[in-house]
């Protein structure tokens, strides 16, 4: 049986969880401010703490059991879910040690910052106790005559602080050598260490935070095509130069041999503009947020899916890829995120975020909500797959038309007239009258089957 629906069953299903889990969270709540009440009202302590703990206890069950950790490649932050392990090439990592501690969390540069010049201070103190204690008394070096001394002169050597207190004397040549050694070695030091921490500090990964993917995607109409939608957005003011959008399907393809191959990669055709036939529109003028558009054709890899295939057991992950140049540092930044089956939402549109009535006189700018930027609106959408929806709009006329006139009128720039608001409404009324029929036709022989009996 065909439906039609302004709001798919998957979208249903998780409003309801919503909804459930808003209502659970209210009942708790609940429980609590009643258990705060019966406190004042001269229950025992001990009796309304075991029962606050218990209702933590549930709310934390509660929570993890809603949220089940999901298997993907990609997180929605745009973290990696892959680790390499069993490689045997460990020592690859030190032949390239800069890289590697740039990678590195902050608290292990700290430490190799920190060990790397204490650990000098202190071998250098060694080596200038050892030539005091190897001479007369104040022969090589002044005012040295015990290790903190000696430690006093190695860092002020190395830092170039010079108290004054403390000197080389050109008695000893050996002295003299390892003043070289330890200049020389403090400024490689300092060379690569500070290199380190500015790299890692300039790192265009925390500007990567600041480009934002929309949570979830849906599958809407376009000028009569099914299309897959994300949306993209920049909350900065500087710009990212040449950006540049990717996606990538990972799936499990069967070969003609009957292998199956996991985590087979697929590009996905994608752009800001169905209607171009090409894959030459994937590059953005990223100052407003942007939706991004696969056309579900027959090129697709979604052409025979509906939306009951749009669910957790789906085997795919769609990730995409937004990357560019930062503005204000020339650095290259990328920022990733992916989408899992249940994360698609059929029948759903973005809510707008921008419009004519943004416009800010005071600021001389439009201003964006981007607190719809994740926001969805059901949409007339039957619940059929991209395959049977082209087939049933080809095989009617009136429709066929209805969308040529569509296309034809959105490459020219025309306001919005009573004619093609004329169109849109006849358009939906062919959707409905069209599966409605179907639906009836199915429904036809269990009809006719509970009247003979």
């Amino acid at each position: 049986m065909i439906e039609m629906s302004a709001t798919p069953s998957n979208g249903n299903q998780k409003e309801k969880h919503l909804e459930i889990a808003e209502d659970n969270g209210k009942v708790m709540v609940g429980t609590l401010e009643s258990q705060g009440d019966s406190l004042g009202s001269g229950m025992p302590a001990e009796r309304s703490r075991s029962m606050i703990s218990v209702t933590l206890h549930n709310i934390k069950e509660h929570v993890m059991n809603t949220k089940p950790k999901k298997k993907r490649l990609l997180g929605k932050r745009g973290a990696l879910k892959v680790k390499a392990f069993n490689t045997d090439k460990g020592g690859l990592y030190f032949s390239d040690l800069f890289t590697t501690l740039v990678d590195a969390d902050w608290r292990w540069i700290i430490a190799v910052f920190a060990s790397s010049f204490v650990g000098s201070w202190f071998i250098f103190g060694l080596l200038w106790f050892a030539v005091a204690k190897s001479r007369d008394p104040f022969q090589c070096l002044d005012n040295v005559d015990s290790f903190p001394s000696a430690l006093l002169l190695s860092i002020e050597t190395q830092t170039t602080i010079g108290y004054g207190g403390r000197a080389v004397t050109p008695s000893c040549p050996d002295a003299i050598i390892i003043l070289i050694a330890q200049s020389l070695i403090g400024l490689l030091m300092s060379a690569f260490l500070l290199g380190l921490v500015f790299t890692k500090l300039a790192r265009p990964s925390r500007r990567a935070d600041t480009l934002l993917f929309s949570k979830n995607s849906v599958v809407a109409p376009r000028d009569g095509k099914l299309c897959l939608l994300f949306r993209v957005g920049d909350i900065r003011e500087s710009r990212i130069l040449a950006a540049d959008i990717r996606v990538q399907l990972f799936r499990t393809r069967r070969t003609a041999e009957g292998q199956d191959i996991p985590f087979y990669q697929q590009d996905l055709k994608c752009g800001i503009d169905w209607s171009d036939k090409g894959s030459g529109n994937n590059s953005l003028f990223l100052i407003l947020p942007l939706t991004i558009v696969h056309v579900i054709d027959e090129d697709s890899p979604f052409y025979e899916m509906g939306p009951e295939d749009f669910d957790a057991s789906a085997d795919f992950e769609v990730v995409a890829i937004l990357s560019g140049t930062i503005e204000s540092t020339s650095m290259l930044v990328e920022a990733r995120t992916s989408y899992l089956g249940d994360e698609i939402f059929w029948g759903r549109d973005f809510a707008e975020v921008l419009s004519d009535k943004c416009w800010d006189p005071q600021q001389g700018k439009y201003l964006v909500n981007f607190g719809l930027f994740n926001a969805t609106v059901p949409v007339q959408l039957p619940l059929v797959c991209a395959k049977e929806f082209y087939r049933k709009n080809h095989e009617d006329d009136e429709v066929k038309n209805i969308i040529r006139n569509a296309r034809t009128a959105s490459r020219r720039i025309l306001s919005r007239g009573s004619s093609q608001e004329g169109l849109v409404k006849r358009y939906t009324e062919l959707w409905k009258r069209k599966y409605t029929v179907i639906q009836e036709d199915n429904l036809a022989p269990s009809r006719q089957h509970d009247h003979q009996l």
